[in-house]
């Protein structure tokens, strides 16, 4: 049970509710962009890698070695 001071509206407490919901809201949401713009640049750094590759840049190579020269560019 919640423990609530005199003359405190409802209203004041829903907001305090609120605001504490929308800042977790927004730090979830930015987390979130933050992710999509890993994802976003190891995709496109995965693709100039295999591009060089196609012009004979380098030669063929394991998953993981692919993998770290991706993560350089």
């Amino acid at each position: 049970m919640a423990v609530v001071r005199r003359n405190v509206s409802i209203t004041e407490i829903q907001d305090k509710f609120l605001r504490e919901r929308n800042l977790s809201l927004s730090k979830l949401v930015q987390e979130r962009i933050e992710k999509e713009i890993d994802d976003w640049k190891f995709a496109r750094a995965t693709s100039k890698a295999l591009r060089e590759m196609e012009r004979g840049h380098y030669e063929e190579m394991d998953l993981a070695e692919f993998l770290e020269k991706a993560k350089k560019w």
